[in-house]
């Protein structure tokens, strides 16, 4: 499996999002993972359903942006940690999914944001070491020259669905994806 880390999950472009979770369910070795903004989803009625519906046929998991798409960095431990406990909870009782992952607003890392994350059980994620659809040595750059994409099993692809350009590049990568698996070249 690899796994499409799509940031800043806001969906007020539902729109937007939903084309791209259809792209990522083209390809049987795709799973979405978007990185919610709890409180804003909860205003899109649409999205919460999609969110729902996904997660529980197993095309979706949600994990956690934040309650807010704000620089936890900036706010005392006692704060992040109401934050990550009401996400958890929202999530569990929205999607029925026990989420894993906290994937901090713009990469941030603090060891009072670790320890946070630890206490809730939640695995922070920074934005060291991604694999992205753009920029030099980027997904884009290894697939137009033809290379087997399997070096990307287990891992996670970063986007964002709001970005036109992820957009376009995450549509030619799911297309050369389905190709592969129809040639019988993804090992």
């Amino acid at each position: 499996m690899i796994y499409i880390r799509d940031d800043d999950v806001l969906l007020g472009e539902f729109a937007k999002f939903k084309r791209v979770h259809d792209k990522i369910c083209r390809s049987p070795r795709l799973m979405h993972r978007p990185a919610i903004v709890v409180s804003d989803i909860q205003k899109f009625d649409d999205g919460m359903l999609l969110v729902e519906e996904e997660t529980k046929e197993g095309r979706m998991l949600p994990e956690i942006h934040g309650l807010e798409h704000i620089d936890y960095a900036k706010i005392p431990f006692i704060e992040i940690k109401t934050h990550l406990y009401t996400c958890v909870e929202c999530i569990e009782n929205k999607f029925s999914y026990t989420p894993l992952k906290w994937y901090t607003p713009w990469g941030a890392d603090t060891e009072e944001m670790r320890r946070a994350s630890k206490e809730v059980g939640l695995e922070l994620v920074n934005c060291e070491n991604r694999n992205k659809l753009r920029g030099e040595d980027s997904v884009w750059d290894y697939m137009k020259q033809g290379n087997d994409m399997s070096y990307l099993e287990g891992q996670e692809v970063f986007m964002h669905y709001w970005d036109k350009f992820d957009r376009e590049r995450l549509g030619l990568f799911v297309d050369y994806l389905c190709r592969m698996e129809q040639q019988g070249d993804f090992t």
